[in-house]
């Protein structure tokens, strides 16, 4: 009934990224490293998410040092292009200037 996309189950992850045991071990790892509260704000709010500082669809890896702690509020200006990380999780800088629009 209706037509439904048919999942393929890979063995194996892509280059750059790690199975759902594993990504859920990162993730965990990933909070601890951030003190649980969202990087850019500060806030413990419930819901904190892992975030790809470069997005999987730019080839973003599955690393610790691509990965960071954004409350769902902060996630969305991520998202929406309203806010930028520069760095990787060691360094991160936030800013609301796009750093790939030139001036």
């Amino acid at each position: 009934s209706g037509s439904q996309m048919i999942r393929s189950r890979r063995t194996k992850p892509r280059p750059g990224r790690v199975t759902l045991a594993a990504y859920a071990v990162l993730r965990l790892s990933v909070f601890e490293r951030d003190g649980h509260c969202c990087r850019h704000c500060g806030c413990g709010e419930r819901g904190l998410e892992c975030d790809h500082i470069i997005n999987r669809s730019q080839r973003g890896q599955d690393k610790m040092s691509n990965l960071i702690s954004l409350c769902p509020p902060c996630h969305r200006e991520k998202t929406d292009c309203r806010l930028f990380i520069i760095g990787d999780a060691d360094t991160a800088q936030f800013t609301t200037d796009n750093p790939r629009r030139k001036a």
